[in-house]
């Protein structure tokens, strides 16, 4: 946008729609840097198979944030965490996920074809 003296030149609909795409291609280009290598590693097999046996002993019901604990402590080895160990978030979306996963597989839907008793 440009001043004239009291006057202003406002961009067209398609200038800014060229200036919002160059931006996102800059973006894409660039990336966020080191959380960008981070964020693109993936949880290890060893970390999946664990995870989903620490839910199917507690059932399903346990907290993300106690079986992060329960992770490190399966993994810690003298005292340290072993080096290719995941960061938190992505262990807690693992177990969120698996959790949704299995009470979508678990919960039967509502038949559409059984009449309704609500409001009876």
């Amino acid at each position: 946008m440009q001043v004239f003296g009291d006057r202003f030149d406002i961009p067209s609909e398609m200038q800014l729609q060229r200036a919002i795409n160059t931006m996102f291609q800059r973006h894409k280009k660039v990336g966020s840097g080191r959380n960008r290598e981070r964020s693109q590693q993936r949880l290890g097999d060893v970390y999946k198979d664990t995870i989903d046996g620490i839910l199917l002993a507690h059932d399903f019901n346990i907290a993300p944030s106690a079986v992060v604990r329960e992770l490190r402590e399966r993994f810690t080895v003298n005292g340290a965490l072993q080096s290719d160990f995941p960061p938190e978030k992505q262990v807690k979306n693992r177990v969120s996920s698996q959790k949704g996963k299995h009470k979508r597989e678990t919960t039967l839907p509502a038949d559409p074809l059984e009449p309704s008793t609500q409001g009876v």
